[in-house]
């Protein structure tokens, strides 16, 4: 394929095609950056995946989500004095650190079918808020799909059927 990728680049010109854009014909696949700009498909995350992507090559950002190994780059500082973005701040006079954990990260690819999927992870109950963030995708109902917490289920809804075979949810529960 890459040399498909190549061929069709190449068709276009001399120096017309610096970073190829890939759509792969997929909604579940995330993205890559590099010679080839590569991502999913997916209606909901596709064009973020895409930008993402593309900021790995155009800019040299590194990764800004938790779990990130390339904490480098135009979007990262090793400290608020030291920040090259305060002219795009709101109110750069006003910055403050965020302390923030991350107690799990997964990326699991897990077929439900098989059974329940449990992930263990430990808080020390230090912080006054907590936020849990879970994707997944080919859930057909909202009834098809439980989180629990310490035992207790944690309410959610679904973003809704993208097209007839694709429906993705998507929670977001901030608790104080």
């Amino acid at each position: 394929m890459p040399d498909n990728i190549r061929a069709a680049c190449k068709w276009t010109g001399n120096y017309a095609c610096d970073y190829p854009s890939v759509i792969g014909n997929d909604d579940y696949y995330g993205g890559l950056g590099g010679e080839f700009v590569i991502a999913t498909r997916s209606e909901t995350s596709g064009t973020i995946v895409l930008r993402h992507e593309m900021g790995h090559n155009l800019i040299k950002v590194g990764e800004e989500y938790d779990g990130g190994e390339v904490y480098s780059g135009v979007n990262s500082s090793p400290s608020l004095s030291k920040i090259k973005w305060t002219k795009w701040l709101t109110d750069p006079s006003n910055l403050r650190e965020e302390r923030t954990a991350l107690r799990v990260q997964d990326y699991a690819w897990y077929n439900l079918a098989k059974g329940p999927y449990v992930v263990h992870f430990y808080s020390d109950g230090e912080f006054s808020r907590w936020s849990l963030k879970i994707s997944g995708s080919g859930i057909e109902t909202n009834d098809a799909f439980k989180v629990f917490l310490d035992g207790k289920p944690l309410h959610w809804t679904s973003v809704g059927n993208l097209d007839r075979n694709f429906y993705e949810v998507v929670f977001f529960m901030s608790y104080t």
